[in-house]
């Protein structure tokens, strides 16, 4: 189920409607690959912090999209979290074995030596720190290093063999610059590494294999990820516009059974046509007579992909200079001669005529201005480019809509479990025998084996669900169930006459058809008492006539209108201006149904009309189905942030915060607030927001009015948060809650973090020992191995895939202070995620970081970040 208006309005629910019957799992065998046990190395050898997730790039892979990678008052982490009690692992469930894409890697094979660097006076580009250290390092015999660009060198031995420090005097000349610069490096010592593994080790495995693949020449780096271009390798869409390069996605573990390797399958979508060819094509089919102005609108603020330079490189295009050309003079700064930018680009990239023959056609120049970068004047730094030479990223509008092109992309990419661990397999060994990659590795006693680990998991029993008419049989592979037209609901709400209005441009005989017969139809077969609605016919189809006649009628119905159904013409007018004045300034939950499907056949209209009721259902505060849960007077938290995609970041971040407030996990309390943009932790923007101390206060009220008591136990289950930065959620976040529940009595709190953007992929394999994989079932878990060896974690498959290849989610606990097993603890994860109300099956998460996700979302697409009315508080209006 998606988020916003796809999930719920205009009756969308999820991916599709009613559940198969799927058997058990379809095994295919990867031939020629063997797998290994997992290590069970000496504790003590193993880091007493905690080390998160590394990847070789440099970046945090398992930050959220859009956010920050490090909040700008995090300090360094420190790894401990004392307020966690580390529990055994769970042993509810029936045992099975997965192979991963774990795999491990052995670091302590020599001595090595790790060295902090500092260059006075400091530089800010890693390519002119790498290039002094090289010459300080040039006249040491011997040795062989890695330096990773800031503070740290890791040498096969000592530098000096009598001390433990060493500086240099290194001479720099920057271009264009009259006399060489005195750069100092000094060298310290700070450790003698050997079977002590630290984070620093797993970060120097890193650094080493990132300065491997730099110097091979096998995949072309983009950014700072490698994919392989050759063409026997690369998928080629002619159709589509573009190709699909494979690579490697590797991140970096410390685990119980010590450090390890993950990685995946990824591509990337590279369109073969040019800005000039975007510029032909707009000038074509009538549009000769093209303003500037209009041209200038259509590249300004686009990314382009360079793929002239090493590595290839995204750029974003800030303007359009149409006083340059091609054949354009301009002086070289490192020549000091005239040149034409035509002629500057053959002669330093090496450009052929017969590769680029528009280098030389009429076409304005693209300018772009940095954010960072400043020139000799400190002033942003302009970078100009030649449209011919930039490609485009990205898919139109046009593109988006093209079915045929989104299912070929899918079907090259969504690879099923053995092809996709086939290519893992043959990614890593390719690794693993490149001999740039060993010429870095080999001498610094480092070594990366090729085959994935197999490891010991359970699937968890799933838990009983229960109708209007009693238990729900659930088809056990797939973890789904039918929602029928005549599936009785286990909480209707009631829709009387004057209770629910209905709001249309247009008062058609499909329309009275449909709220008179086709909707009581199936509201009688679901157990929902339903009237015709009072119906009100606007004086057009804009959102101006639908608002005028809601503030001239509704506040004068007598009762007031619990529910307001919205006929429009179209999906998208007026829909956006709409639901903001029905959810802020009127506060009624609502539902849009677009005209046109109520018109054809009567079984397609009557399904239409069933899925439309369950929304109605849910936004009005029912519940189609209910969870056996098992745990007694425990409030459920999801909290979640949604960052707004604009490319400057200037559009603010929006935050959720949805709780349970019964038993039955069927009632939710429900908030949004905005949020710095790109934020990671939830802090409200506005001074006098709402704060998390606020809002776990007012859901207990909440949970105490539905329930009768306030909660024993409150377990949140965070989405997002870089690993960098959970500490920073332990003092900003947890603290919060933890005082809030304190003032009010003596409530136990444990806290979650849910990480779905993780790599890692599980595969069940058919028996021991054997190489016939499939997707894992729902329920599948994996709580050892590899895991950290300090953070209590697990790795949960709630959702069935039947495409692709299931990716788990993962849990980090951060703070707990209540008596929940593992086994406890997991149970209540598993059977939250069969409790979303638009999808009739198991999703990847808990439902309240569904719910929360989709109500950040919602309220950052269509809120600005705000609230709804505070009588929606305890709705579920944004579905």
């Amino acid at each position: 189920g998606g988020g916003g208006r796809e999930g719920g309005d205009f009756g969308g629910r999820g991916r599709g409607f009613g559940g198969g019957r799927g058997g058990g799992p379809s095994y295919a065998v990867v031939p020629g690959i063997t797998t290994m046990p997992p290590r069970q190395p000496n504790p003590q050898s193993l880091p007493q912090v905690f080390v998160g997730a590394h990847s070789f790039g440099g970046r945090d892979s398992e930050a959220p999209r859009g956010a920050r990678r490090r909040e700008p008052d995090a300090e360094q982490p420190s790894g401990r979290f004392p307020d966690c009690r580390a529990l055994p692992k769970g042993t509810a469930g029936r045992p099975i074995e997965v192979i991963t894409s774990f795999f491990n890697l052995d670091l302590c094979a020599k001595e090595r030596h790790l060295y902090r660097v500092d260059i006075s006076p400091d530089k800010d580009f890693s390519r002119q720190r790498r290039y002094i250290v090289h010459k300080a390092l040039e006249e040491v015999e011997n040795v062989s290093y890695v330096y990773d660009g800031a503070s740290l060198l890791y040498t096969s031995r000592k530098v000096d063999p009598k001390l433990d420090k060493l500086v240099k005097i290194v001479a720099l000349r920057p271009r264009g610059a009259e006399s060489a610069e005195q750069v100092t490096v000094t060298m310290k010592r700070t450790s003698h590494q050997t079977s002590q593994l630290t984070k620093e080790t797993l970060a120097g495995f890193g650094t080493a294999l990132r300065v491997g693949m730099a110097k091979q020449t096998a995949r072309i780096a983009v950014g700072r990820d490698y994919f392989d271009f050759r063409p026997e390798s690369v998928v080629k869409l002619p159709a589509q516009s573009c190709v699909l390069a494979p690579g490697l996605a590797s991140t970096l573990y410390m685990s119980q059974s010590g450090p390890l390797l993950n990685a995946d399958v990824m591509f990337k979508h590279v369109r073969t046509d040019t800005v000039y060819d975007l510029m032909l094509s707009m000038r074509s089919g009538g549009r000769r007579g093209i303003s500037e102005a209009e041209l200038a609108a259509q590249l300004t603020m686009r990314i382009v992909l360079i793929k002239y330079c090493d590595p290839w490189k995204s750029v974003l295009i800030t303007g359009v200079r149409f006083d340059l050309s091609p054949k354009c003079e301009f002086v070289d700064k490192k020549t000091g001669k005239k040149v034409t930018y035509a002629q500057y680009f053959r002669q330093k990239y090496g450009l052929k005529l017969e590769d680029y023959p528009n280098l030389d056609k009429p076409q304005p120049l693209l300018e772009s201005t940095s954010r960072t970068e400043r020139d000799a004047n400190d002033k942003p730094k302009v970078t100009h480019y030649i449209p011919c030479l930039c490609f485009l990223t990205g898919e139109t509008d046009a593109m988006k809509r093209d079915l045929h092109r989104k299912l070929e992309l899918i079907r090259n990419t969504a690879l099923p479990p053995a092809p996709r661990l086939q290519k893992i397999v043959e990614g890593v060994t390719s690794l693993a025998a490149e001999p740039k990659i060993r010429a870095q590795l080999d001498p610094l006693g480092m070594a990366l084996a090729p085959s994935p680990l197999r490891v010991p998991a359970r699937r968890l029993p799933a838990p009983a669900i229960r109708n209007g008419a009693g238990p729900v049989r659930i088809f056990d592979w797939e973890e789904k169930w039918e929602v029928k037209i005549n599936w009785p609901l286990a909480h209707p709400i009631p829709f009387l006459a004057k209770s629910w209005v209905v709001v249309t441009y247009l008062h058609s005989d499909a329309l009275q058809q449909f709220l008179q017969r086709q909707l009581i139809q199936v509201a009688s077969e679901i157990r929902i008492q339903m009237e015709p609605p009072t119906v009100l016919v606007t004086a057009g189809a804009d959102a101006a006539s639908y608002k005028k006649l809601i503030q001239s009628e509704i506040p004068s119905m007598k009762p007031p209108p619990q529910f307001i159904m919205v006929v429009v013409r179209q999906r998208d007018v007026p829909y956006i201006e709409l639901k903001q004045f029905l959810t802020c300034t009127v506060g009624v939950p609502s539902q849009f149904v677009q005209h046109s499907t109520l018109v054809g056949e009567p079984a397609r209209v009557l399904q239409k009309a069933n899925k439309i009721l369950l929304q109605m259902n849910v936004k009005a505060g029912g519940a189609l189905w209910e969870v056996a849960l098992n745990q007694p007077k425990t409030m459920f938290v999801g909290l979640a942030i949604h960052h707004g995609g604009d490319l400057l970041h200037q559009i603010g971040s929006s935050a959720a915060f949805v709780s349970t407030t019964n038993d039955q996990c069927t009632q939710f309390y429900s908030r949004a607030f905005a949020v710095r943009a790109r934020q990671q932790v939830l802090v409200p923007l506005q001074s006098d927001g709402p704060g998390l101390a606020q809002l776990t206060a007012d859901a207990v009220e909440a949970y105490k009015r539905r329930s009768g008591a306030p909660p024993a136990s409150v377990v949140v289950y965070r989405e997002g948060g870089s690993e960098g930065d959970l500490e920073l959620l332990l003092r900003k976040e947890v603290k919060q809650i933890s005082e809030a529940l304190a003032k009010i009595g003596k409530i136990s709190l444990t806290y979650f973090v849910v990480l779905k953007t993780v790599r890692v992929r599980l595969f069940i394999s058919e028996g021991p020992g054997s190489m016939a994989v499939a997707n894992p079932p729902p329920g599948t878990v994996v709580d050892s191995y590899v895991v950290s060896n300090v953070l209590p974690e697990f790795y949960l498959v709630c959702q069935h895939v039947n495409q692709g290849s299931a990716t788990p989610t993962k849990y980090q606990k951060l703070y707990d202070t209540s008596g929940f097993s593992a086994d406890q603890l997991q149970a209540m994860t598993y059977a939250l995620s069969h409790t979303y109300y638009n999808w009739n099956g198991t999703i990847r998460t808990p439902s309240v970081v569904k719910y929360a996700s989709t109500l950040a979302q919602f309220s950052g697409q269509y809120l600005g970040g705000s609230d709804g009315r505070k009588n929606l508080f305890e709705k579920l209006y944004y579905l």
